[in-house]
């Protein structure tokens, strides 16, 4: 799908801009400020818009249809309507047009036409296109510019772009993919700057760069999200992908960092799974990097992966971020359950938290017996939730913008799915995951049930551990007094 997306701002000492609060694309769980902008519609294809350029048909249709659909998203976030006729309009006709593009884009599209308008498209300038990569986004978005007048941009509410990034910094707001390279170069009058394409990490936080590559990792996800952190030292986090192209990208991105005068200190690890650590020994090689990571991460990868430093629960890496002095913290955050030296790393300025496995952006997180633990995942979960975060940086997906709601959800569905275990077992008296499975994942499309009986048995053991079930010792269990009790609250 194609969107379209406006930066409409006034330029001046002071750059103000619109914002649109709400869902975007990358962010989950929460609203986040993006551009005013939607999907391009068969209706904006043919709408009275004033016309301007001479090309290719093809092009021409693509470019003036993004341009109405622009101000079309521009209106439905403001009230601001950039079209002729529009000062002729009553505030009841002008609020009806907006509530019926808001609620059918077709509907709004007709009542347009009915009231004589012309958009006015040939104020709009294409700035650039932004085409998504990996999990961060689905859809491909054509930005679009426009020079807002004085009366215009008080109408529209726009605001200082410093203010927005100075919020962002704090962790007070979240902004939407490539929306903080577009304040900065409005702030700095550099609109004409090169465009962005999908090779543009997104910057979720201040310092912290996002980069999906391609990993051998579970559908539905497909990437796995590296991280750069720092500015004038820094860390890569997530060695993630084994595959060439992928691995060259990644030096050719870490080469360009350096030719702008960041030192790049080590590797860091969140742990052993093939999709967080296929690229480690390569990235090594050829980057001449040390690996750090977990104690119990080293462990489990003994003889196939050489860590030159251990890092421990607490622990501080600090980064310079500018010649002035600058700096950032990475906290590591020991988080067990999914695997057993998992790693989160916290920088608490913007209170972003690097989430590795805990949580995801897309799909879900697997815990079984040979490398998670559930009571201890059930445990890191509620640590994570106390850090405070602004957000959460998942491995998959995009970025959680309301931390204490997913992770209040990742819980609750746990022990939602664990009383479905348990019900399971006391109706059946005993059984092995693959019996008990057809009824606590009667929901799980059944192609799913391999994996859905490794992470049953990963509750059926936390059961055990709660005295809710015994294990017979083959691989079954079978049901005690307290199976069908329900959970302890606090």
């Amino acid at each position: 799908m194609t969107r379209a997306a406006l930066l409409a701002h006034r330029s001046g000492s002071s750059a103000r801009v619109v914002l649109a609060r709400g869902p975007h694309p990358g962010l989950h769980w929460g609203e986040g400020y993006g551009l005013p902008g939607d999907a391009l519609h068969r209706s904006d294809t043919h709408a009275p818009r004033r016309e301007r350029r001479v090309g290719p048909v093809g092009e021409l249709d693509r470019e003036h249809t993004s341009h109405v659909t622009a101000l079309r998203a521009f209106f439905v976030a403001t009230g601001v309507l950039l079209a002729d006729g529009a000062s002729a309009l009553s505030p009841d006709e002008l609020g009806s047009l907006q509530e019926a593009f808001a609620s059918d884009v077709a509907r709004g599209a007709t009542r347009f036409a009915e009231l004589g308008l012309v958009w006015a498209t040939d104020r709009v300038e294409r700035l650039t296109l932004r085409r998504p990569r990996g999990d961060v986004l689905r859809e491909e978005v054509i930005v679009c510019t426009l020079e807002l007048g004085r009366e215009e941009a008080d109408r529209a509410q726009a605001e200082d772009a410093t203010r927005y990034l100075a919020r962002w910094a704090k962790g007070a707001i979240a902004l939407a993919d490539f929306v903080p390279a577009l304040l900065r170069r409005a702030a700095a009058a550099q609109l004409d700057h090169a465009a962005l394409d999908a090779d543009d990490p997104h910057e979720p936080a201040p310092g912290v760069r996002m980069l999906p590559v391609r990993s051998p990792t579970l559908p539905p996800a497909a990437h796995t999200n590296m991280f750069l952190v720092g500015g004038r030292t820094a860390v890569l986090v997530e060695p993630a992908t084994p595959f060439e192209d992928e691995l060259d990208r990644i030096c050719e991105w870490v080469e360009e960092v350096e030719a702008h005068g960041t030192v790049v200190l080590a590797i860091c690890a969140t742990h052993h799974h093939p999709d967080h650590i296929g690229g480690a020994v390569a990235l090594q090689r050829r980057l001449g990097l040390p690996l750090w990571g977990h104690a119990k991460t080293a462990e489990a990868l003994v003889g196939e992966v050489e860590f030159d430093d251990l890092l421990e629960d607490g622990q501080h890496i600090e980064l310079a971020l500018d010649e002035e002095g600058e700096t950032m913290t990475l906290e590591c955050v020991h988080t067990p359950g999914h695997a057993h030296g998992h790693l989160c790393f916290y920088e608490p300025s913007s209170r972003a938290l690097i989430a590795g496995d805990m949580i995801a952006g897309v799909g879900s997180i697997l815990v079984e017996k040979h490398d998670g633990d559930m009571a201890l995942y059930l445990a890191s979960l509620e640590r994570m939730k106390a850090l405070g975060a602004a957000c959460l940086l998942p491995a998959h997906g995009g970025v959680i913008v309301d931390p204490s709601a997913c992770l209040d959800h990742y819980v609750a569905h746990r022990l939602a799915r664990e009383e479905k275990v348990a019900a399971a077992l006391a109706t059946l008296g005993e059984g092995s995951p693959v019996d008990l499975v057809p009824s606590a994942y009667a929901d799980t499309p059944r192609m799913l049930w391999p994996l859905a009986a490794r992470a049953l048995e990963a509750h059926l053991i936390h059961l055990h551990a709660l005295g809710r079930a015994v294990d017979l010792g083959d691989g079954r269990y079978a049901t005690t007094a307290t199976t069908a009790a329900g959970p302890k609250r606090p």
